[in-house]
């Protein structure tokens, strides 16, 4: 299901609400020099910044810090009732846990319950506060992003957005069908598929979003990394389509 552009123009619009990083556009760019080949970047690797909240139907934030989150801080925003009413009140839980276990990976975790049909945004840079820096990531060392899935129960309404340094946004969406035979995946974002004019070279915030794609279910999923990627993987699902 193709979302109506409205619904970026919403998640936008709740970013500005956020005070996305008022008095930090003027800052100076801090850029990665072009002379070596990038590896992929960890953006986040779920081992830091552990947390578990729900919302039921108001909207819930919260911010994490660690050290395996590019920028050292993460907000998680939980709206329960984005599509539609939770007429049940059932929990939409999202949990990040970091792994005490050789072989089980950190993640972060999306439950929801029976007729809960929410979006979940991830933001890291400035939001919320003026005292979180930009991010100052140097995009273009990298072909675009990558999100690794464990596992994804139904089908998935995903949304990126990118601001530059000038409070400028790109932004990229898809949907996702359930991996219910092959439950570990790879969604490759290109920086290529995003439609708006950005500065790559600088880019001040990075918003994930996860919708539930239609009245019919509600996600239950696991990520367990997000990067910037220099060299897709091969197999990887691809998000959106080349613009020109």
């Amino acid at each position: 299901m193709k979302l109506k552009m409205n619904v970026v123009a919403q998640i936008a619009a709740q970013a500005a609400e956020l005070r996305l990083g008022a008095g930090l556009l003027a800052m100076m760019a801090i850029t990665l020099p072009l002379t070596m080949r990038a590896q992929d970047l960890s953006l986040d690797n779920f081992a830091t910044g552990a947390v578990k909240m729900e919302g039921t139907t108001t909207v819930t934030s919260t911010t994490q810090t660690g050290t395996g989150i590019f920028g050292g801080n993460r907000l998680i925003q939980i709206t329960p009732n984005w599509f539609g009413t939770n007429e049940f009140l059932q929990p939409v839980q999202v949990q990040v846990q970091p792994s005490s276990t050789s072989g089980v990976p950190s993640a972060l975790l999306l439950t929801n319950g029976y007729s809960a049909f929410p979006r979940v945004d991830l933001f890291y840079g400035p939001a919320g506060t003026t005292t979180i820096p930009p991010l100052n990531l140097n995009m273009t060392l990298y072909q675009g992003f990558s999100l690794n899935f464990a596992g994804l129960s139904k089908e998935l309404e995903f949304i990126m957005l990118v601001y530059d340094v000038n409070g400028t946004y790109a932004v990229v969406e898809c949907g996702l069908a359930s991996n219910a035979s092959v439950r570990a995946f790879t969604l490759n974002v290109p920086t290529a598929n995003f439609s708006g004019s950005v500065e790559w070279s600088d880019i001040k915030t990075i918003i994930v979003s996860f919708l539930a794609g239609n009245i019919y279910g509600t996600p239950n999923l696991a990520i367990t990394r997000f990067s910037a990627t220099a060299n897709p993987a091969v197999g990887a699902v691809a998000c959106g389509t080349p613009t020109t």
